[in-house]
C-alpha cells in the first residue's frame, strides 16, 4: 500500500459513486446461484485502509471495502467451501459482489478472474 510495511494479500471491493446525487453505503455482500437456491452474504471488512459501513458517496467519491489475508486468514477457505461450496464453472458464472444503499437499491458486479482463480484452486484440491 505504499506505507512501508510488508506485502499484504486482500479483496477489495472498490465503488465509485457516478450518479448525480449522493449515495449511501450500507454494506457490500455476495450472491451465488440462480432461482430458489440463490444464497447471499454479508461481507464483513478488516483491514487498515477499509472503509468503513456506512458511509455516504457524493459525486466521484469512491470508498473501497476490504478484507486482509493477513488478519483475516482463512477468509478464502472458507469463502469457497462455506459460501459458495460448488467451485463448478457453472456456479461459478452466478457469483455476484452485492452493494446495497440506503434507499434500497442494490448495484451487482462479477467479480475479477484473480478471485475465481483461487476459487478454482479449491476446486482442484490445492490452497491458494
Amino acid at each position: 500500500m505504499g506505507d512501508g510495511s510488508p506485502f499484504q494479500e486482500h479483496l477489495s471491493i472498490s465503488v465509485t459513486n457516478l450518479g448525480e446525487r449522493a449515495v449511501t453505503i450500507n454494506s457490500a455482500g455476495w450472491a451465488i446461484g440462480k432461482g430458489k437456491h440463490r444464497r447471499f452474504a454479508i461481507q464483513t471488512v478488516a483491514a487498515a485502509y477499509t472503509t468503513q459501513y456506512p458511509v455516504e458517496l457524493t459525486y466521484g467519491k469512491e470508498a473501497h471495502f476490504m478484507v486482509s489475508f493477513h488478519i483475516v486468514p482463512t477468509w478464502l477457505k472458507k469463502f469457497a467451501t462455506g459460501f459458495v461450496r460448488d467451485l463448478s464453472d457453472r456456479n461459478l458464472k452466478t457469483l455476484v459482489a452485492q452493494i446495497h444503499t440506503s434507499v434500497g437499491q442494490t448495484v451487482e458486479v462479477k467479480p475479477e478472474n484473480d478471485l475465481l482463480e483461487a476459487l478454482r484452486k479449491y476446486r482442484a484440491g490445492g490452497t491458494a
